[in-house]
């Protein structure tokens, strides 16, 4: 079986956790710190703060942003569920907006949506691709609202030359699994530019405790809670990023191959001007998309599907809209397997399946 994604490991990751395991010291050390400051780096920007998932770094965000009842949250109907619930965690409103061809905000969907209530943006850069941020930059400006960037599928994504993560006013990455890298488990990680936004972030992640006051250790001026990430997550996490720009050139070659040897009929994604697609997924389109994704199965590729509802229809939110590219897209987007380590003659292989589907042979 071809597996729709799969994270490399190296022996320099394993020597890694050993040593953790070897020091004694298993939480808020040295190597989240030294992973902290090394994705800053990474990204152009001040600084991070390492946490236990994405879904707890866009939660945070919204936290540290001071965002809550009475506040609007704009976001993309067509994206995972964790973009959108912690807006309903910090008691705020969620607005969805409709996506266009590249799967990302509709920005002539936004701009009528922004009231005077909403306090923050979340753009996200979905499958790996970022959002016209030209647009968005100049709507931010003549709006004033706060800009999260949910780029838990964009690790070193381009817009302009300029990278994914350091446009927002704080901006947020996942090192699940399944993505661009990996912590070997849950893990995330919120950047920013802003000195008193690292502060707050980093006192959220922890029981509200600030640790530059004095007896910081046992006072907590914020509602906080542990969304820390381990030594070992962090170990594994700065080994990892050693890769990235590798393994990401990797995964555009392995899109190229797709995108030269898939039928014409099959809608295959687009990489807009100015950006730079990394591919956590490769997504294409088909109205045949449930026939081709058994079949698929039955030739030992496995397959996902990346979303198949739009987030108003999920029973949390339950909201009456009809956005009419996100439930086109939601009908039709297929996943096909995208990591690294896929091999150009898997990949041919993949190819030559799906045109035996189209042509209706085996």
């Amino acid at each position: 079986m071809i597996p729709l994604s799969r994270p490399t490991i190296t022996a320099e990751m394993k020597e890694s956790v050993s040593q953790v395991l070897d020091s004694g010291r298993f939480a808020k050390g040295p190597k989240v710190e030294e992973f902290e400051e090394t994705f800053a780096r990474y990204c152009y920007v001040k600084y991070g703060t390492a946490v236990s998932s994405g879904s707890a770094a866009v939660y945070l965000a919204l936290r540290a942003l001071d965002i809550g009842n009475g506040d609007e949250v704009i976001c993309p109907a067509h994206t995972f569920i964790a973009t959108a619930s912690p807006i309903l965690l910090v008691r705020a409103k969620p607005v969805f907006v409709d996506v266009g061809d590249d799967y990302n905000i509709d920005m002539d969907d936004l701009e009528p949506k922004l009231t005077e209530k909403t306090k923050a943006v979340i753009a996200v850069h979905l499958y790996g691709q970022m959002c016209d941020m030209d647009r968005l930059m100049e709507l931010k400006q003549k709006y004033g609202f706060y800009l999260v960037e949910d780029a838990c599928q964009a690790h070193r994504a381009e817009y302009d030359g300029k990278m994914s993560g350091s446009f927002g006013d704080i901006s947020c990455f996942s090192f699940f699994p399944s993505k661009l890298m990996t912590v070997a488990g849950e893990g995330g990680m919120v950047v920013t530019n802003e000195d008193q936004l690292d502060v707050k972030l980093k006192a959220l992640r922890d029981h509200g405790r600030d640790y530059r006051q004095k007896g910081g250790k046992f006072i907590s001026s914020l509602l906080g809670s542990n969304f820390r990430m381990s030594e070992i997550s962090a170990a594994i996490g700065i080994e990892q990023l050693k890769h990235l720009d590798e393994w990401i050139e990797r995964r555009r070659k392995i899109a190229n191959l797709y995108n030269k040897f898939l039928p014409q009929e099959i809608v295959k994604p687009a990489e807009y001007p100015k950006r730079r697609h990394v591919y956590c997924l490769y997504v294409i389109r088909t109205p045949k998309r449930k026939e081709l994704s058994q079949f698929l199965w039955k030739s030992g590729i496995e397959t996902g599907i990346h979303y198949p509802i739009p987030l108003y229809r999920q029973p949390i939110f339950s909201v009456d809209s009809h956005l009419p590219k996100t439930e086109e897209i939601c009908q039709e987007v297929l996943s096909l397997p995208m990591y690294p380590r896929l091999k150009d003659e898997e990949v041919g292989y993949i190819c030559q399946r799906i045109g035996n589907f189209q042509e209706g042979t085996t």
